[in-house]
């Protein structure tokens, strides 16, 4: 898979900035004797320092602080849906395997505007969302993004989601602030129905080995809460991490995409 533009200009930036360092660093050297350039390079030293919390600081600041919404009622909503049949069609199988419809809602607050359609099943546990995102930079600029995910919320800060895409290069970014108890999987070759099988037999798995309890709140304001709590962990993460072993960790993921993120719970198998 090819980098995404924010990686390649990152990597192009940082590698120019050292060149430029060591060029600099050894003419001193060469110049004025080996003190000179020992000093030029710590000082370089100090300013690629400056220049990496400089980029975190914009990364972080790029994040909002809080998940935003607007609800709709259902012809608005179908009104602002460029692919109205597909979310029909996920629809209509989700209902089919017991989901019900809770709410439609479009995101707000962010650099990638996307429509959802929430959905719960109230003998399962679960949450399935059917969103829409319109890529407005990166290599994929233009393009609507689609995927059904099918989540289970569990105490101690467990959770499990499952989405019938292929992961794209900006699940690279989202792959740095990964939450150790938060597993994910991407299933793009399997159908809804398998989908929502697999994930309850994996679910299940969860709650014997871990001895964890399903959370049974289905609410509105629970899923919101869910997503503002991981929004504030991805700022927590950015912050402490340091960020050139974030952009390496994202470089590895877009050169080879992982399917499957299972954190601390992995350990376990």
């Amino acid at each position: 898979m090819k980098l995404s533009r924010g990686l390649q200009s990152f990597w192009t930036l940082l590698s120019s900035y050292c060149i430029f360092a060591i060029a600099i660093g050894l003419l001193n050297r060469w110049l004025m004797g080996g003190r000179a350039g020992a000093i030029t390079l710590l000082l370089t030293g100090i300013g690629l320092f400056a220049l990496l919390t400089y980029i975190k600081f914009i990364l972080v600041k790029g994040l909002p602080r809080e998940w935003k919404y607007k609800t709709h009622s259902h012809p608005d909503f179908i009104s602002l849906d460029p692919d109205h049949e597909w979310l029909h069609q996920q629809t209509s199988i989700l209902k089919s395997l017991g989901f019900e419809k809770l709410v439609d809602f479009e995101l707000e607050g962010t650099s990638n505007p996307g429509l959802a359609r929430l959905l719960i099943h109230p003998q399962q546990y679960c949450w399935a969302e059917i969103s829409q995102i319109k890529a407005t930079s990166g290599e994929m600029r233009g393009e609507t993004i689609t995927q059904t995910a099918i989540s289970s919320i569990f105490d101690k800060e467990w959770t499990i989601s499952s989405a019938n895409r292929a992961p794209f290069s900006f699940d690279g970014i989202s792959y740095i602030w990964r939450h150790p108890r938060k597993l994910r999987m991407f299933l793009p070759n399997i159908s809804l129905t398998e989908m929502f099988e697999n994930h309850l037999r994996f679910r299940q798995r969860m709650l014997t080995s871990l001895s964890i309890t399903l959370s049974t709140d289905l609410s509105w304001n629970a899923y919101q809460e869910a997503q503002q709590h991981y929004l504030e962990h991805m700022k927590r993460s950015l912050r402490r991490k340091p960020l050139l072993v974030s952009m390496i960790e994202a470089t590895q993921f877009e050169l080879k995409p992982k399917f499957e993120w299972l954190g601390d719970y992995g350990k376990l198998l």
